[in-house]
């Protein structure tokens, strides 16, 4: 266990000890042009001159800091609380929660917990995480990559669709609102089950696009979908991804739809959100137009083997029913979404 005393911040710090500021004007004002004078937390505040620096220009700025040593010699004390970030010691209401260099002394065991309290009491979260495998000064329990973190902290998603040159007349929007997804961490992946590879050559300098080979089921919409579906899943099951989502290619949901599917379906293997017809009517469908599956749900089940033109959404559904291993969950009117027509 790492003790914050005097002489942990002297070996790190030998000139200005647990007061070092260099860093805090610029920091301060980065934040501020970034998300404007808000309420921020600093966590790991140490002697708290960040918090001062931010009050002094106008945030509600607190800090939170376990280091006794560091508590008694701070620069705004009154706007310092001790505490772990475990367990902080703060209602939610920050607008954002801020830190710098703090993620390496926790043991690793403890950062999912650490991670939940950070977004439990803010909204944005903003870390700065030092990736040296050598560090030369700090005492840091262990290091990892950018895309360890990265993983850590939001769960690598793989957004796939399938496409038919019937509806090549929505890509190209489709296409430009995932690229806006307020999620930091996700691939995208579109299947076109066309007669010929012509579409996927018009658009593979703009998205990983794949062909499926439908010789013989061009006239099955339902087997085409079935084919093209399962190819995702098998993309997902090879990489990294902890989530598979589908958004169909004429479905235009909100940017923040991977949060939201991933925190009301946290605990959910199969969350369905309903979307408008094409007349974007109130009236809302459900299906696989707008879902997130869990790895364990798609390791089960597949829809390559669906019986003959069997429908993709209701067919998956229907295997599913009675095997008490899944959680399913359909939310209906939440999300605020587009359904394109030609």
């Amino acid at each position: 266990m790492i003790q914050f005393d005097k002489a942990y911040y002297d070996s790190i710090w030998p000139e200005q000890g647990v007061h070092r500021h260099d860093y805090c004007e610029d920091l301060t004002n980065r934040l501020i042009q970034k998300y404007g004078k808000c309420r921020i937390l600093d966590i790991g505040t140490g002697c708290g001159f960040l918090v001062k620096t931010l009050r002094e220009k106008g945030c509600d700025a607190w800090g939170l800091e376990l280091s006794d040593y560091a508590i008694a010699n701070s620069c705004i004390p009154e706007y310092i609380r001790k505490g772990d970030v475990k367990d902080i010691p703060f209602a939610s209401g920050f607008d954002v929660v801020h830190s710098q260099g703090l993620w390496g002394y926790f043991l690793e065991e403890d950062i999912q917990k650490a991670w939940e309290e950070c977004k439990r009491v803010g909204k944005i979260q903003e870390h700065n995480i030092d990736y040296d495998p050598q560090p030369s000064e700090h005492q840091y329990l262990f290091t990892k990559s950018p895309q360890w973190w990265k993983n850590k902290f939001y769960p690598k998603v793989l957004i796939g669709t399938p496409i038919h040159e019937t509806k090549e007349y929505s890509l190209q929007r489709w296409l430009n609102n995932i690229k806006s997804f307020t999620y930091p961490n996700f691939d995208v992946l579109v299947v076109d089950n066309s007669p010929t590879e012509d579409l996927m050559n018009r658009w593979k300098d703009k998205v990983d696009i794949r062909h499926i080979n439908t010789k013989g089921i061009e006239q099955y919409t339902e087997m085409r979908k079935n084919l093209s579906f399962d190819l995702i899943r098998k993309e997902f099951l090879k990489g990294d991804y902890e989530r598979m989502v589908t958004i169909e290619s004429d479905i235009i949901p909100s940017v923040g739809i991977i949060e939201f599917m991933l925190k009301w379906g946290k605990d959910t293997d199969w969350i369905s959100v309903s979307f408008p017809n094409r007349e974007n009517q109130i009236s809302h469908e459900q299906g696989l137009g707008c879902c997130m599956f869990t790895r364990r749900l798609m390791e089960a089940y597949d829809w390559e083997s669906l019986a003959d033109n069997y429908n993709s959404d209701g067919g998956f559904w229907m295997r599913m029913q009675g095997d008490t291993r899944f959680k399913t969950m359909e939310l209906w009117h939440f999300v605020n979404m587009i359904h394109l027509k030609e």
